[in-house]
């Protein structure tokens, strides 16, 4: 199996690759760019919901945040191809889609700093916002 992923994904580097050299930023260029960004975004998210649920304590919510976090990137990338192939313009300042980028980055953090001396495998409040260790870091 692991073999299988690893060909996938270079066949997905390699084809975005080919696309880049050969299409460049035409419309069909940015579709397929889009396109295989979209299906990488999809494979990571389901490589890391899986993890979740094969994982204890503090490793469930890792993923499960990290992968919400590569779906919100995936959606976003979605609004991305819109604009570019169907409108032909880039998405304005105050988009939806740029503020999907941003919410990815926020989840990231969110799971980075999640308190690893809390071995559970639910997520609380607390856990979402900050670690208890960095909070007092501030203090």
């Amino acid at each position: 199996m692991p073999r299988k992923i690893l060909a996938l994904a270079c066949a997905v580097v390699g084809l975005h690759i080919i696309e880049a050299l050969t299409l460049g930023t035409s419309t069909l260029g940015s579709f397929l760019a889009n396109w295989l960004q979209i299906l990488a975004c999809g494979f990571a998210a389901f490589m890391a919901f899986g993890a979740s649920r094969r994982g204890h304590g503090l490793s469930r919510p890792f993923w499960l945040i990290f992968g919400g976090s590569v779906t919100v990137w995936g959606l976003a990338n979605l609004g991305w191809m819109y604009y570019e192939v169907v409108l032909h313009i880039e998405p304005p300042a105050t988009s939806v889609v740029r503020y999907l980028f941003g919410l990815e980055s926020v989840l990231i953090a969110v799971a980075l700093f999640l308190d690893q001396d809390k071995d559970s495998s639910r997520i609380d409040t607390e856990s979402t916002l900050i670690s208890s260790r960095s909070e007092s870091s501030f203090s």
